[in-house]
């Protein structure tokens, strides 16, 4: 089960339910994956014009579900973008965002931004 004080959120796709939450270690894999910090990333997600693209998403994704599902992989990820769809994807990964830095004001705008983009 999520715990939103520990910043975890969860999710449904395919029948099973995942935990996500933006650990220390997520937002460090996150950034060794794509080469970029969260800050910059969280940028990008709140910026028009200059959306994240696909490979983003599922990173974020990715990232987001490693702390709980240990033996999920950047492809696993991209099944679960498959089955919920982007717009969901987007969704959640905002939701996950919040819950991590519930005080920033930035976690609310990448939500909705998230959602509109997908």
């Amino acid at each position: 089960m999520a715990n939103v004080h520990k910043g975890e959120v969860t999710m449904e796709a395919g029948g099973e339910t995942y935990r996500l939450a933006y650990t220390t270690n997520a937002m460090c894999e996150l950034e060794d994956a794509t080469g970029e910090s969260l800050g910059k990333i969280v940028d990008r997600l709140n910026d028009p014009a200059n959306p994240p693209g696909v490979k983003t998403l599922r990173l974020l994704l990715w990232a987001a579900l490693i702390e709980h599902q240990e033996d999920m992989t950047v492809k696993g990820a991209g099944g679960i973008c498959d089955l919920i769809g982007m717009a969901s994807v987007g969704e959640v990964i905002g939701k996950a965002l919040q819950a991590a830095f519930p005080d920033a004001s930035a976690g609310k705008q990448t939500a909705s931004k998230l959602k509109s983009a997908g």
